[in-house]
Protein backbone atom coordinates (compact mmCIF):
# COMPACT_ATOMS: atom_id res chain seq x y z
CA UNK A 1 0.00 0.00 0.00
CA UNK A 2 1.47 3.34 -1.08
CA UNK A 3 2.43 5.81 1.68
CA UNK A 4 0.86 9.46 2.09
CA UNK A 5 4.29 10.80 0.34
CA UNK A 6 3.82 8.32 -2.62
CA UNK A 7 -0.20 9.16 -2.96
CA UNK A 8 0.53 13.10 -3.03
CA UNK A 9 3.67 12.12 -5.03
CA UNK A 10 1.92 10.84 -7.84
CA UNK A 11 -1.25 13.09 -7.36
CA UNK A 12 1.04 15.76 -8.53
CA UNK A 13 3.04 14.68 -11.13
CA UNK A 14 -0.83 13.05 -12.69
CA UNK A 15 -2.10 17.09 -13.16
CA UNK A 16 -1.49 16.16 -16.79
CA UNK A 17 0.79 19.11 -17.52
CA UNK A 18 -2.15 22.09 -17.26
CA UNK A 19 -1.19 25.22 -14.75
CA UNK A 20 -4.15 25.42 -12.80
CA UNK A 21 -4.34 21.55 -11.85
CA UNK A 22 -0.64 21.86 -10.54
CA UNK A 23 -1.29 24.72 -8.36
CA UNK A 24 -4.30 23.09 -6.92
CA UNK A 25 -2.47 19.91 -6.73
CA UNK A 26 0.51 21.76 -5.02
CA UNK A 27 -1.75 23.37 -2.55
CA UNK A 28 -3.15 19.61 -1.59
CA UNK A 29 0.40 18.38 -1.15
CA UNK A 30 1.18 21.67 1.47
CA UNK A 31 -2.01 21.10 3.29
CA UNK A 32 0.06 17.58 4.44
CA UNK A 33 3.26 19.81 5.94
CA UNK A 34 5.13 18.70 2.24
CA UNK A 35 7.30 21.65 1.12
CA UNK A 36 6.91 22.34 -2.32
CA UNK A 37 9.47 24.57 -4.16
CA UNK A 38 10.20 26.89 -6.92
CA UNK A 39 12.37 29.78 -8.96
CA UNK A 40 11.30 32.71 -11.09
CA UNK A 41 13.77 32.57 -13.96
CA UNK A 42 14.55 34.25 -17.03
CA UNK A 43 14.77 32.20 -20.63
CA UNK A 44 14.50 35.09 -22.81
CA UNK A 45 14.45 33.28 -26.22
CA UNK A 46 11.34 31.00 -24.71
CA UNK A 47 10.39 27.41 -24.21
CA UNK A 48 11.02 26.23 -27.40
CA UNK A 49 14.43 27.28 -27.25
CA UNK A 50 15.03 26.07 -24.22
CA UNK A 51 13.30 22.68 -24.97
CA UNK A 52 15.77 22.26 -28.34
CA UNK A 53 18.71 23.01 -26.29
CA UNK A 54 17.99 20.07 -23.46
CA UNK A 55 17.21 17.73 -26.23
CA UNK A 56 20.77 18.38 -28.04
CA UNK A 57 23.59 15.73 -27.17
CA UNK A 58 24.98 16.39 -23.99
CA UNK A 59 21.89 17.11 -22.23
CA UNK A 60 20.45 14.23 -23.80
CA UNK A 61 23.41 12.24 -22.60
CA UNK A 62 23.05 14.11 -18.65
CA UNK A 63 19.59 12.49 -18.86
CA UNK A 64 17.20 15.40 -19.25
CA UNK A 65 13.43 14.28 -19.81
CA UNK A 66 10.87 16.53 -21.03
CA UNK A 67 7.20 15.80 -21.50
CA UNK A 68 4.97 18.64 -22.52
CA UNK A 69 5.18 21.76 -24.28
CA UNK A 70 3.49 25.10 -22.62
CA UNK A 71 3.71 23.28 -19.52
CA UNK A 72 6.82 21.28 -19.48
CA UNK A 73 7.45 18.59 -16.89
CA UNK A 74 11.49 18.38 -16.56
CA UNK A 75 12.82 14.91 -15.39
CA UNK A 76 16.45 14.52 -14.58
CA UNK A 77 17.81 11.82 -12.76
CA UNK A 78 20.35 12.20 -9.65
CA UNK A 79 24.50 11.45 -9.93
CA UNK A 80 24.10 9.87 -6.57
CA UNK A 81 20.35 7.70 -5.96
CA UNK A 82 20.59 8.51 -2.12
CA UNK A 83 20.04 12.66 -3.29
CA UNK A 84 16.85 12.37 -3.55
CA UNK A 85 13.17 10.59 -2.50
CA UNK A 86 10.62 9.11 -4.11
CA UNK A 87 11.34 7.08 -7.27
CA UNK A 88 15.06 8.31 -7.37
CA UNK A 89 14.20 10.85 -10.44
CA UNK A 90 14.12 14.75 -9.95
CA UNK A 91 10.43 16.27 -11.44
CA UNK A 92 9.57 19.62 -11.80
CA UNK A 93 7.10 21.72 -13.89
CA UNK A 94 7.93 24.86 -15.91
CA UNK A 95 5.56 27.31 -17.78
CA UNK A 96 5.95 31.05 -18.71
CA UNK A 97 4.54 33.42 -16.21
CA UNK A 98 2.28 36.44 -17.00
CA UNK A 99 5.41 38.09 -18.02
CA UNK A 100 7.08 37.31 -21.69
CA UNK A 101 10.27 35.71 -20.69
CA UNK A 102 10.08 34.48 -17.67
CA UNK A 103 8.96 31.25 -16.47
CA UNK A 104 7.92 29.12 -13.06
CA UNK A 105 9.76 26.25 -12.09
CA UNK A 106 7.66 23.98 -9.87
CA UNK A 107 7.86 20.73 -8.01
CA UNK A 108 8.53 19.08 -4.79
CA UNK A 109 11.42 21.25 -2.51
CA UNK A 110 14.29 18.86 -3.02
CA UNK A 111 13.36 18.27 -6.56
CA UNK A 112 13.42 21.32 -7.93
CA UNK A 113 16.63 22.92 -6.27
CA UNK A 114 18.50 20.02 -7.81
CA UNK A 115 16.44 20.56 -11.59
CA UNK A 116 17.19 24.25 -11.00
CA UNK A 117 20.82 23.58 -10.32
CA UNK A 118 21.44 21.61 -12.82
CA UNK A 119 19.23 23.46 -15.49
CA UNK A 120 20.45 26.59 -14.93
CA UNK A 121 24.50 24.37 -15.26
CA UNK A 122 23.62 23.18 -18.58
CA UNK A 123 21.64 25.65 -20.37
CA UNK A 124 23.85 29.08 -19.24
CA UNK A 125 23.14 30.55 -22.48
CA UNK A 126 19.69 29.84 -22.44
CA UNK A 127 18.36 30.33 -18.40
CA UNK A 128 19.61 32.47 -15.50
CA UNK A 129 18.51 33.60 -12.37
CA UNK A 130 16.39 36.78 -11.56
CA UNK A 131 16.98 38.75 -8.45
CA UNK A 132 14.80 40.98 -5.78
CA UNK A 133 16.57 43.25 -2.96
CA UNK A 134 15.70 44.37 0.25
CA UNK A 135 13.49 46.94 -0.73
CA UNK A 136 11.36 44.90 -2.86
CA UNK A 137 10.95 42.47 -0.12
CA UNK A 138 9.52 45.70 2.39
CA UNK A 139 7.29 46.89 -0.52
CA UNK A 140 5.79 43.55 -1.34
CA UNK A 141 4.98 42.73 2.27
CA UNK A 142 3.31 45.66 2.61
CA UNK A 143 1.16 45.74 -0.56
CA UNK A 144 0.28 41.70 1.21
CA UNK A 145 -0.94 43.61 4.14
CA UNK A 146 -2.88 46.54 2.13
CA UNK A 147 -4.63 44.12 -0.35
CA UNK A 148 -5.85 41.35 2.22
CA UNK A 149 -7.72 43.40 5.02
CA UNK A 150 -7.01 41.14 7.97
CA UNK A 151 -3.91 39.64 6.85
CA UNK A 152 -0.65 39.96 8.60
CA UNK A 153 3.26 39.15 7.66
CA UNK A 154 5.51 37.42 10.64
CA UNK A 155 9.25 37.18 10.48
CA UNK A 156 10.35 33.84 12.04
CA UNK A 157 13.80 33.71 10.62
CA UNK A 158 16.12 35.31 8.06
CA UNK A 159 19.66 35.64 6.29
CA UNK A 160 21.35 38.96 5.06
CA UNK A 161 24.25 39.91 4.40
CA UNK A 162 26.42 42.24 5.96
CA UNK A 163 29.52 44.95 5.74
CA UNK A 164 32.87 43.98 8.56
CA UNK A 165 35.87 45.05 8.69
CA UNK A 166 39.20 42.34 9.44
CA UNK A 167 42.02 43.20 11.36
CA UNK A 168 43.69 45.51 8.58
CA UNK A 169 40.34 47.72 8.47
CA UNK A 170 39.51 46.15 5.11
CA UNK A 171 35.49 45.84 4.35
CA UNK A 172 34.11 42.73 3.27
CA UNK A 173 31.04 40.66 2.91
CA UNK A 174 29.56 38.25 5.64
CA UNK A 175 26.69 36.15 5.80
CA UNK A 176 24.65 36.45 8.56
CA UNK A 177 21.39 33.91 9.81
CA UNK A 178 18.85 35.20 12.66
CA UNK A 179 16.23 33.47 14.43
CA UNK A 180 13.60 35.88 15.64
CA UNK A 181 11.70 34.66 18.82
CA UNK A 182 9.03 35.69 19.35
CA UNK A 183 8.56 36.44 15.79
CA UNK A 184 8.00 40.23 14.32
CA UNK A 185 5.74 41.31 12.35
CA UNK A 186 6.93 42.72 8.86
CA UNK A 187 6.81 46.52 9.15
CA UNK A 188 8.67 46.24 12.57
CA UNK A 189 11.71 43.57 11.06
CA UNK A 190 12.31 46.20 7.98
CA UNK A 191 12.94 49.32 10.15
CA UNK A 192 15.46 47.37 12.29
CA UNK A 193 17.61 46.01 9.52
CA UNK A 194 17.45 49.02 7.89
CA UNK A 195 18.99 50.90 10.39
CA UNK A 196 21.62 47.83 10.34
CA UNK A 197 22.72 48.22 7.09
CA UNK A 198 21.83 44.51 6.25
CA UNK A 199 20.46 43.31 2.89
CA UNK A 200 18.46 40.49 2.85
CA UNK A 201 19.29 36.76 1.44
CA UNK A 202 16.25 34.90 2.55
CA UNK A 203 13.03 35.48 4.92
CA UNK A 204 11.09 32.89 6.28
CA UNK A 205 7.69 34.40 7.58
CA UNK A 206 4.06 32.90 7.79
CA UNK A 207 0.57 34.99 7.66
CA UNK A 208 -1.70 35.62 10.51
CA UNK A 209 -5.68 36.40 10.14
CA UNK A 210 -7.92 35.32 7.45
CA UNK A 211 -5.54 33.68 5.29
CA UNK A 212 -2.76 31.59 6.24
CA UNK A 213 0.50 30.76 4.32
CA UNK A 214 3.89 30.09 5.79
CA UNK A 215 7.12 30.04 3.58
CA UNK A 216 10.71 31.04 2.95
CA UNK A 217 11.48 33.40 -0.23
CA UNK A 218 15.07 34.34 -1.07
CA UNK A 219 16.78 37.40 -2.95
CA UNK A 220 16.94 35.07 -6.32
CA UNK A 221 13.10 34.42 -6.31
CA UNK A 222 13.30 31.18 -5.27
CA UNK A 223 11.21 29.86 -2.52
CA UNK A 224 9.97 26.96 -0.71
CA UNK A 225 5.97 26.85 0.78
CA UNK A 226 4.84 24.65 3.44
CA UNK A 227 1.28 25.64 3.91
CA UNK A 228 -1.06 27.37 2.17
CA UNK A 229 0.41 27.00 -1.44
CA UNK A 230 -2.27 28.57 -2.83
CA UNK A 231 -2.72 31.92 -1.43
CA UNK A 232 1.65 31.93 -1.11
CA UNK A 233 1.73 31.74 -5.11
CA UNK A 234 -0.69 33.63 -5.72
CA UNK A 235 0.10 36.89 -3.10
CA UNK A 236 3.43 36.69 -2.19
CA UNK A 237 5.42 34.55 -5.54
CA UNK A 238 3.30 36.83 -7.85
CA UNK A 239 3.82 39.96 -6.20
CA UNK A 240 7.34 39.33 -5.54
CA UNK A 241 7.27 38.93 -9.39
CA UNK A 242 5.77 41.58 -9.68
CA UNK A 243 8.30 44.01 -7.95
CA UNK A 244 11.08 42.23 -10.08
CA UNK A 245 9.78 42.62 -13.36
CA UNK A 246 10.54 46.08 -13.95
CA UNK A 247 14.05 46.26 -12.95
CA UNK A 248 14.63 43.10 -15.12
CA UNK A 249 12.66 44.71 -18.18
CA UNK A 250 15.19 47.68 -17.46
CA UNK A 251 18.33 45.42 -18.07
CA UNK A 252 17.28 44.19 -21.85
CA UNK A 253 18.18 45.64 -24.87
CA UNK A 254 21.04 47.60 -23.68
CA UNK A 255 23.91 46.90 -25.76
CA UNK A 256 24.22 48.81 -29.10
CA UNK A 257 23.45 46.00 -31.15
CA UNK A 258 20.25 45.95 -30.07
CA UNK A 259 19.10 49.09 -28.74
CA UNK A 260 16.46 50.88 -30.20
CA UNK A 261 18.78 53.84 -30.39
CA UNK A 262 21.68 51.82 -32.09
CA UNK A 263 23.92 53.17 -29.03
CA UNK A 264 24.44 51.91 -25.36
CA UNK A 265 22.19 52.63 -23.05
CA UNK A 266 23.81 52.99 -19.76
CA UNK A 267 22.20 52.59 -16.15
CA UNK A 268 22.79 53.42 -12.16
CA UNK A 269 23.37 52.37 -9.28
CA UNK A 270 22.16 55.22 -6.89
CA UNK A 271 22.66 56.21 -3.67
CA UNK A 272 21.26 58.00 -0.44
CA UNK A 273 24.79 58.95 0.83
CA UNK A 274 27.89 60.71 -0.96
CA UNK A 275 29.81 57.66 -0.62
CA UNK A 276 32.05 58.28 -2.78
CA UNK A 277 33.43 61.31 -1.66
CA UNK A 278 35.83 58.74 0.21
CA UNK A 279 37.90 57.50 -2.64
CA UNK A 280 38.83 54.34 -0.47
CA UNK A 281 35.13 53.43 -1.17
CA UNK A 282 36.74 53.27 -5.50
CA UNK A 283 38.90 50.57 -4.04
CA UNK A 284 36.64 48.95 -2.60
CA UNK A 285 34.49 48.39 -5.58
CA UNK A 286 37.24 47.34 -7.52
CA UNK A 287 38.36 44.22 -4.96
CA UNK A 288 34.31 43.50 -4.89
CA UNK A 289 33.78 43.30 -9.29
CA UNK A 290 37.26 41.25 -8.61
CA UNK A 291 35.08 38.37 -7.18
CA UNK A 292 32.38 38.66 -9.78
CA UNK A 293 32.07 35.09 -10.25
CA UNK A 294 32.96 33.76 -14.56
CA UNK A 295 34.08 37.53 -15.20
CA UNK A 296 37.51 39.65 -15.65
CA UNK A 297 37.95 42.99 -14.81
CA UNK A 298 40.66 45.53 -15.82
CA UNK A 299 40.76 49.15 -14.18
CA UNK A 300 41.80 51.84 -16.41
CA UNK A 301 41.81 54.88 -13.25
CA UNK A 302 40.93 54.75 -9.48
CA UNK A 303 41.77 57.72 -7.87
CA UNK A 304 39.67 60.51 -8.39
CA UNK A 305 37.17 58.53 -10.51
CA UNK A 306 37.08 54.91 -11.14
CA UNK A 307 37.10 53.56 -14.88
CA UNK A 308 37.10 50.31 -14.93
CA UNK A 309 35.71 47.28 -17.53
CA UNK A 310 34.43 44.09 -16.72
CA UNK A 311 34.00 40.93 -18.99
CA UNK A 312 31.37 38.03 -18.57
CA UNK A 313 32.71 34.75 -19.89
CA UNK A 314 29.11 33.11 -19.77
CA UNK A 315 27.86 35.00 -22.54
CA UNK A 316 30.62 37.66 -23.51
CA UNK A 317 28.88 40.64 -22.15
CA UNK A 318 31.22 43.83 -21.58
CA UNK A 319 30.67 46.66 -20.16
CA UNK A 320 32.56 50.01 -18.31
CA UNK A 321 32.07 50.92 -14.86
CA UNK A 322 32.34 54.60 -14.29
CA UNK A 323 32.05 56.21 -10.89
CA UNK A 324 32.57 60.37 -11.53
CA UNK A 325 29.26 60.89 -9.14
CA UNK A 326 29.63 60.83 -5.28
CA UNK A 327 26.32 58.99 -5.14
CA UNK A 328 26.39 56.74 -7.88
CA UNK A 329 27.99 53.87 -9.91
CA UNK A 330 26.96 54.26 -13.85
CA UNK A 331 27.22 51.22 -15.96
CA UNK A 332 27.71 51.22 -20.09
CA UNK A 333 27.26 48.27 -21.48
CA UNK A 334 29.24 47.07 -24.72
CA UNK A 335 28.32 46.21 -28.30
CA UNK A 336 27.14 42.98 -26.92
CA UNK A 337 24.92 42.68 -23.32
CA UNK A 338 22.26 40.68 -21.94
CA UNK A 339 19.58 41.33 -19.29
CA UNK A 340 20.75 38.15 -17.18
CA UNK A 341 24.19 39.45 -17.11
CA UNK A 342 23.82 43.23 -16.32
CA UNK A 343 21.23 41.46 -13.42
CA UNK A 344 24.34 39.33 -12.17
CA UNK A 345 26.65 42.33 -12.01
CA UNK A 346 24.22 44.38 -10.34
CA UNK A 347 22.99 42.28 -8.00
CA UNK A 348 26.90 41.48 -7.10
CA UNK A 349 27.53 44.83 -6.62
CA UNK A 350 24.17 45.39 -4.25
CA UNK A 351 25.01 43.06 -2.36
CA UNK A 352 29.13 42.77 -1.75
CA UNK A 353 29.34 46.03 -1.76
CA UNK A 354 25.90 48.21 -1.26
CA UNK A 355 22.49 47.98 -1.52
CA UNK A 356 21.34 51.10 -3.82
CA UNK A 357 18.38 51.59 -5.96
CA UNK A 358 18.99 50.47 -9.81
CA UNK A 359 17.34 52.81 -12.47
CA UNK A 360 18.16 54.72 -15.84
CA UNK A 361 20.67 57.34 -15.49
CA UNK A 362 19.64 60.73 -14.46
CA UNK A 363 16.00 59.28 -13.21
Amino acid sequence: MPTINDRIYQHFYGSHGQVRHVISAADAICSHRTPIGGALLSIPKGIGNLKKRLEATRCRLRGFKITGSKCMLIELPPRNREQLRHTGVAKAYLWESDIPKCFWLIGFKDDCVYIESELLAYTPMQSSKIYADTNDFKILFGKVVKRHQGVRVKIREFSSFVSAEDSHSNTHTEKRRTWLKPSVYASEFFNQIEEDGQRLRTVAFNTVGDKICAGRLRRDVSFMCTDGFLFFYRALAKGLHERVQERQLLFDRRGADKSPTHASRPIEIKYETHLFEDKQQNHRLVRVLSRLPNAGVSVFHANPYLHASVVDYIDGTSCKIWVTDSSAITVIPGRKSTSSSLARLCNHINVEFREGRVTEVGE
